[in-house]
């Protein structure tokens, strides 16, 4: 006890010394929600690293971790992090430090020569400001650029390329894929307009290296697909300058500071160190979803993880399904995933410290078989019809999937529509409710006042395309005749309804829109299926603003098919459908969120990739009190459906599409 008291002192002590060593600015995260680390045993004999040194950081995690376990000795090799997954192939390791992601041939040697994949623990996170510790990147435009944010698919489109798919470990994934309508090129593309509308986005960056694999992996689906202008350079300074580039012109500093701060229309992604001191310069903030949070990367952001780009710190070791890990490597991990092994990396003054939820993450992974051999009933109410068991195929696989990891786990299935679901988990019979729409105000008015906090949401698939009863992406039709080509969602709104809550100008006139000729005084007629259904009532949410007021000019239909019908006989209508009713006497407009694109076409890949304006979710509700944590068997549920066995799963259903691999990453903090 004495020795845990020491060592908490000391951390202490060097978290202070290096809260003050940047005059005074830099000041220590909170750690006390982290488990202090208590020996579950005295354990002894030698730990084998070979990989990354962490910069001194590992041998200082050793040496704190030694005065607890005494019994036992480290042997490290530490060139290198290209070192560490060759070393585990070859079993010359125990633990493999690592500062990065695997590349591919890491991953199919590894999973050739054990038949699985190594286990990955995540133990810092990459730096912000502090110069070669993965820091996270950071997107920069000159100080003259009205853009001030993006998402990481608007990011895609910019520096990425059309593609058929993208890299998931070894694997092919068509997930990935994208086409060239979702190449980002001009700055109207963005929503600028005036003198920024056609110029040409210049692109800048970094050529290969491991910051380069995250941004692929994080962006463009690990794709190696970049736009033809985009211009490559190497960290100024760095070893991987030239032998023939003496002045470092091919250096992130040259390029920040005699490039983009004189290129109005450029953008660059680098990292926060290359970028200090350069004038003429702004960040942008991120989001993963058009709908935020954005958030502008800072020490802090990168911390909390609320920033999508930030890189993390691995410890990889080979443990085969179903088995314990090495007593002397479980309890070394679990003290640098505790207070003392934190604050020791915070006092380093280099990677930022995991948050609490994070660590609690990394270290269930390290929980033996036979304590997280879960049991109990997950009873799940939601989506469905009462005559037709639409989802049994997808949650079969689910199920099955998971019960072969957790056999003493079962699943009771009540499926009978939305409206039941959330009315199911406040009155106690459901664990979790599944829905393809968010609760409405008068379902929480039931809940909150029971359960006294509001549930919490993980989107867990994306809708469908054009399969019935799976979240189709309405699209929005207009006879074959009519010239119109694409319409913004403020142009939609204001056909809609008399509200204009997007601000746009009073539609009601094919003339209002443009169009001359016989079209200028037509009215528009509006073609739709009950405002009552689901796919209206998903159109007052994502087009009108909430709005419940529609056109004294629309007119509705039992189905989609006798819409499309309705709307073929009327050169001067517009309907809302489903691409799965479209015929050739209409066709479908591309959609845009704002007045200068991009406009999108309803099409597989850009549903997937979330790029068409109307797309829709598929979430799981559940109950998650403040302070307290999920309910153990739903927790690794839901962390089932957002694996890779999991999303598989909806791909091979072939009714919803699977999440993208950064949105999966995404949902899955939120149960960490």
């Amino acid at each position: 006890m004495n020795a845990l008291k020491r060592l908490i002192g000391a951390a202490a002590t060097c978290i202070a010394l290096n809260a003050g060593a940047a005059d005074g600015v830099v000041k220590p995260f909170d750690l006390s929600g982290l488990p202090t680390y208590q020996p579950t045993r005295q354990v002894v004999g030698t730990i084998r690293d070979f990989g990354f040194g962490m910069g001194g950081l590992l041998k200082l995690w050793e040496e704190d971790f030694r005065r607890l376990q005494p019994g036992v000795t480290f042997s490290d090799r530490l060139p290198t992090s290209d070192a560490a997954i060759p070393a585990l192939v070859t079993d010359t390791t125990d633990l493999a430090p690592d500062g990065g992601e695997p590349i591919i041939t890491e991953t199919l040697s590894f999973y050739e020569t054990w038949g699985y994949h190594p286990t990955a623990i995540t133990v810092a996170s990459g730096a912000y400001d502090v110069e070669g510790h993965s820091n996270g990147p950071v997107v920069y435009v000159n100080k003259d650029n009205p853009i001030s944010r993006l998402t990481l698919a608007q990011l895609d489109g910019i520096f990425g390329a059309q593609r058929t798919g993208g890299l998931d470990g070894f694997k092919w994934s068509r997930a990935g894929a994208r086409g060239a309508e979702g190449d980002i090129r001009t700055w109207g593309q963005l929503g600028l307009t005036g003198e920024w509308a056609d110029k040409p986005i210049q692109t800048y960056g970094h050529a290969p290296s491991g910051t380069t694999r995250f941004f692929q992996l994080k962006v463009m689906h690990n794709s190696a697909k970049w736009n033809p202008n985009y211009r490559e350079y190497v960290e100024s300074g760095s070893k991987m300058i030239g032998d023939d580039d003496p002045a470092q012109h091919g250096g992130l500093q040259h390029m920040l500071r005699d490039e983009l701060a004189h290129d109005r229309y450029g953008i660059a992604w680098t990292v926060m160190p290359q970028a200090r001191g350069v004038d003429g310069l702004k960040a942008v903030a991120l989001a993963v979803n058009p709908n935020g949070p954005y958030v502008a990367p800072s020490r802090e952001s990168l911390q909390s993880r609320d920033y999508p780009l930030v890189r993390s710190i691995y410890i990889y070791l080979n443990r085969a399904p179903g088995r314990t890990i090495d007593p002397k490597l479980k309890e070394f991990l679990l003290f640098v995933l505790s207070r003392q092994g934190q604050e020791r990396l915070m006092g380093h003054g280099g990677y930022l410290p995991l948050t609490a939820a994070m660590v609690d993450a990394q270290r269930r992974q390290l929980d033996d078989p036979a304590t997280t051999s879960l049991s109990g009933t997950i009873r799940t109410w939601g989506h469905g019809r009462r005559d037709a068991n639409v989802l049994d195929g997808l949650l079969g696989r689910w199920q099955d999937g998971f019960r072969s990891r957790y056999p003493r786990v079962s699943f009771e299935t009540t499926l009978r529509g939305d409206d039941t679901a959330i009315g199911g988990m406040y009155t106690g019979a459901a664990d979790i409710a599944l829905m393809e729409r968010p609760p409405l105000a008068i379902e929480l008015d039931g809940y909150l006042p029971v359960m006294g906090h509001p549930p919490q949401e993980l989107t867990v698939a994306t809708g469908s395309l054009d399969v019935a009863d799976h979240a189709f992406a309405p699209v929005i039709l207009v006879h074959r005749a009519n010239p119109l080509a694409h319409l913004t969602l403020a142009q939609l709104d204001s056909i809609l309804g008399p509200d204009r809550r997007r601000g746009g100008k009073v539609v009601r006139t094919w003339g209002d829109l443009g169009l001359g000729g016989a079209w200028k005084s037509a009215p528009i007629t509006i073609y739709t299926t009950g405002i009552a259904q689901d796919v209206a009532q998903f159109i007052e949410r994502a087009v009108m603003g909430g709005s419940q007021k529609w056109s004294a000019r629309l007119r509705e239909f039992d189905d989609g098919r006798h819409v499309v019908d309705a709307l073929a006989k009327d050169r001067y209508g517009i309907a809302i459908a489903g691409l799965k009713d479209a015929n050739a006497r209409v066709k479908p407009l591309a959609l845009g969120t704002a007045e200068g694109g991009p406009f999108i076409l309803a099409e597989r890949d850009s549903v997937m990739q979330r790029s068409y304006p109307l797309t829709r979710s598929v979430s799981v509700y559940f109950d998650h009190a403040p302070g307290h944590s999920i309910d153990p068997k739903v927790a690794a549920y839901l962390e089932y459906l957002l694996s890779a066995a999991g999303q598989d799963a909806i791909a091979r259903d072939g009714g919803y599409l699977p999440l993208t691999p950064e949105m999966a990453s995404h949902e899955l903090e939120k149960l960490r």
